[in-house]
């Protein structure tokens, strides 16, 4: 009986919150998941579906008798095709002679032949006993290269639609892969609404037998619009949550596009959160049902509003900052997500730290009102008194410590850390009154609210000198003390004189402070220091009325230990580049102090040389020796060098309105493959990013890269993609405004960044103005300017900008046109100016352009 109560509540919920027709939606279903599944949409690549996928049978039972007739003589060599679709032709295979043993490893040898031809995407291998022998028999998956694609019929996006098919040219394609493309068009077509689309994808042949044509038919029929909308949520929330549901993005008569109901979803969760509800989350359903008269399908949209209580953020106790400030700490401007009271008091108590407050308590109390409807979280604060940081303890440190390890020097360097990591005082903010009194006043005068100070340097939290720590330790390391160590901190605070007056501290002598033990181990190593007792650090309890002192001091214990260096360096696998080269090249001189920082940054030199030489593959890992004392390191560098990549062809990919042969004369590679010799052609870093930079700089690219085709696979021959992204080849800019010094002004800018395809730029800047008479008040301007013809009333400043970036000079070299049709009127006269600009640009290195040009003018005043 229960179910059933709640089942009709939320069912009416839903109707007053819609307002549906009665008798016309169905009932609602169970919410659905967060995230929905679907198959549209995926943009990784399309795995073939070959025998594995067909039948996996047929393949285990060929490993069997592959097995079972192990040794025979091979009679016979057959290849089979699967499917009718594709005609691989015959196919004969050498590597296999006839009588031979069979073998696994020549079954291997004869299927790595016919994948090699490239004609086939899979293939397995069977043996059929035949007389004394046997027939091996080769089974394969005939495949086919998308040379292109002609799309007829589409509503949507055809991008969009071939990345959810994963599909383009050069991709790859089996007889059962059609089947899926069909499939994913279809799903993506249902995605956003065409319910009933029916889909054709059809090959055909082209001149290459490798090579197919997809013809891709799409009858999208009508698009399913949405019926009604239904809102199931609680009744009680929904007295809460009022006309806010009918902000929901999607109305009744929109298309039934699940992306778009997905981003409705997100945008009705910032609205509620952004309203209190942050615990809400929003989903949704579509029902279809097919019409009483058959003349289509209705869809109605339940959106269900799972939203929580609406939460109020009530703040006790603080008197030194306010509840916006407050509020803003728990993140309740930026849509809070965490409504865990625990979690929220915590976050406050590390926001009155990180600001001094080190002895603020926070406890955090969870009440519900309007039967759970709204949810109050209480606060009840206990700020404390700001403490400060006043004096550093560094023990164990040398008297002649090395340079830059002074007491002074590690207290600059904690300073730097934690002004990163705390906040400081806003460049804007208010002022000291008690420091102004002391100016501006002789006289006393009553109290004073206390000034808001933030000062990183002197306040203590534990995570922010954490990283303090991780900081020293990191630039002990980096000079040559891989052994140090630092810390444990303690914090050293006195208590408070109990007799003393009330609003006052006077601090009690704190015990005696034993010293460090700054122990060593049987290697000379440092043992880390055991933290002080707590008596040393007093802690704040208002029940026994126990006050502690405002002022911290910090016990760090900072043990050097032996300062290792390097003392030689191994080079291991290098062939083309001899050891002194590359201890050059390392720049790790011996005798340095050594730490893992720079042995990695020499590695990465090292990589690097080998990597503009024209060996991508290359790689470099590093070992090190220590010894016993930890006094000194044997660096070794293990290189496997690879074979140099040598440049096959290239590629350009997105260029669809530049011209390739414009995009390759920028390279900074071998450009002519067929008259570089092999060395030229190797695949240099070096010249990879310059080439990039130098087709970046035909202006009409987002983005330019360059890499080899398959990156992951090493081969000594590879293709080089070159992927540009083109910005839109033409803009307009219209703008106009008013003063009255000027008038009335209006402006008109065009510019096209490709034309041609040879990334020649334009651009045309149209700008008039004109004064009318009753904005000028100087009467012997007024008459002056009575004298003027319109058109010489017309101010203007008209300019076009042609930009050839290729002028036969080479990628550093452009020319620029510039022209100038201007008209400015003075008090006393009107000067009319026309004048041409060549400008002749030479760019040889990116920070550094040298420019030759001319000018012409023609002035009429």
């Amino acid at each position: 009986m229960l179910a059933l109560v709640v089942a009709v509540t939320v069912l009416v919920a839903g109707r007053v919150a819609a307002q549906p027709e009665a008798g016309t939606a169905p009932s609602p279903e169970p919410a659905p998941p967060l995230a929905p599944e679907s198959s549209a949409g995926t943009n990784g690549p399309r795995e073939l579906r070959g025998i594995d996928d067909v039948d996996a049978r047929l393949v285990a039972e060929g490993r069997a008798h592959l097995a079972a007739l192990e040794g025979r003589p091979i009679l016979a060599v057959s290849v089979e095709t699967t499917g009718s679709l594709f005609d691989a032709g015959k196919q004969t295979v050498k590597s296999v002679e006839i009588g031979r043993p069979l073998r696994a490893h020549v079954a291997r040898a004869a299927l790595r032949e016919l994948l090699a031809t490239g004609r086939y995407a899979q293939a397995y291998a069977d043996a059929r006993a035949y007389e004394d022998g046997v027939i091996l028999r080769l089974v394969a998956v005939p495949r086919r290269i998308v040379a292109g694609l002609r799309v007829e019929g589409a509503e949507l996006d055809v991008e969009l639609m071939k990345r959810a098919a994963r599909l383009d040219e050069n991709s790859e394609l089996t007889e059962a892969s059609l089947e899926a493309v069909r499939e994913d068009i279809a799903a993506f077509y249902r995605r956003h609404g065409y319910d009933h689309a029916v889909i054709e994808v059809e090959p055909s042949n082209t001149d290459d037998e490798m090579e197919v044509l997809l013809d891709i038919t799409i009858d999208a029929g009508r698009r399913t619009e949405v019926t009604q909308r239904i809102f199931v949520i609680e009744p009680k929330l929904d007295r809460v949550v009022g006309k806010t549901k009918h902000e929901y993005e999607v109305d009744p008569g929109d298309p039934v596009d699940e992306d778009v109901l997905v981003e409705a979803d997100n945008d009705m969760v910032e609205r509620l959160r952004a309203q209190g509800f942050y615990d809400a989350q929003v989903k949704h359903r579509v029902v279809r049902r097919t019409k009483k008269d058959d003349t289509g399908t209705e869809a109605f949209l339940y959106i269900y509003l799972q939203t929580g209580p609406r939460y109020r953020f009530v703040f006790e106790g603080n008197k030194r900052r306010d509840d916006e400030d407050l509020a803003n700490a728990l993140g309740v401007g930026e849509g809070l997500v965490d409504t865990n009271q625990d979690a929220l008091a915590e976050r406050l108590v590390a926001w009155y730290r990180d600001r001094g407050f080190y002895d603020a308590r926070v406890r955090a109390e969870h009440v519900s009102v309007s039967e759970g409807a709204q949810v109050e979280l209480r606060f009840s604060i206990a700020e404390g008194s700001p403490v400060r940081v006043v004096s550093r303890l560094f023990t164990c440190l040398p008297q002649d410590a090395p340079d830059g390890f002074s007491a002074d020097d590690l207290s600059d360097e904690i300073n730097a850390v934690l002004e990163e990591s705390l906040p400081d005082m806003p460049l804007f903010h208010a002022v000291d009154e008690p420091a102004t009194d002391t100016v501006f006043r002789a006289e006393p005068v009553g109290g004073r609210a206390e000034a808001r100070r933030l000062e990183p340097a002197a306040t203590y939290t534990p995570e922010a000198y954490e990283r303090a720590v991780e900081h020293l330790e990191t630039l002990l390391e980096s000079r040559g003390y891989l052994n140090a160590e630092v810390g444990p901190i303690t914090v050293l605070r006195a208590e408070c004189d109990p007799h003393a007056r009330a609003g006052s501290c006077n601090p009690l002598p704190l015990p005696e402070i034993p010293p460090s033990a700054c122990a060593q181990d049987g290697r000379g190593l440092p043992i880390a220091e055991a933290p002080l007792p707590e008596k040393f650090t007093c802690v704040p309890d208002p029940a026994r009325s126990l006050r502690c002192a405002p002022e911290l001091t910090l016990h760090i214990p900072v043990q050097l230990g032996p300062r290792m260096t390097l003392y030689d360096i191994v080079f291991e696998g290098n062939e083309t580049m001899s050891a002194a080269l590359l201890l050059l090249i390392a720049a790790f001189p011996l005798g340095s102090p050594f730490s893992n920082i720079e042995l990695d940054a020499a590695r990465s030199r090292i990589l690097n040389v080998y990597k503009n030489a024209g060996y991508a593959y290359a790689t470099v890992r590093t070992e090190v020796d220590y010894s016993p004392d930890r006094t000194r390191a044997r660096a070794h560098f293990i290189i496997n060098e690879h074979e140099p990549v040598v440049i096959e062809a290239y590629e350009v990919r997105g260029a669809n309105k530049t011209d390739e042969d414009l995009i390759l004369s920028r390279l900074a590679l071998c450009r002519k493959l067929d008259e570089c010799t092999e060395k030229e052609r190797y695949y240099r870093q070096d010249l990879v990013r310059q080439s990039e930079e130098q087709i970046a700089t035909l202006g009409t690219f987002s983005s330019v890269s360059i890499a080899l085709e398959d990156p992951e696979v090493p081969q000594g021959r590879k293709r080089v993609i070159i992927t540009v992204t083109e910005l839109a080849s033409q803009y307009i800019e219209p703008s106009g405004g008013f003063s009255t010094g000027e008038g009335f002004r209006v402006g008109f800018e065009y510019g096209h960044r490709n034309a041609f395809g040879q990334a020649i730029s334009i651009t045309a800047r149209l700008q008039f103005s004109i004064l009318p008479d009753f904005l000028i008040l100087d009467d012997e301007v007024r008459d002056n300017y009575s004298q003027f013809t319109l058109s010489e009333r017309l101010e203007r400043r008209n300019t076009i900008a042609v930009r050839f970036p290729d002028i036969g000079l080479g990628p550093k070299v452009d020319l620029v046109l510039n022209g100038v049709d201007a008209r400015d009127n003075q008090r006393d006269f009107g000067l009319s100016r026309e004048a041409l600009f060549p400008t002749l640009s030479y760019t040889p290195v990116r920070e550094v352009t040298l420019q030759l040009g001319v000018s012409t003018e023609v002035n009429d005043v």
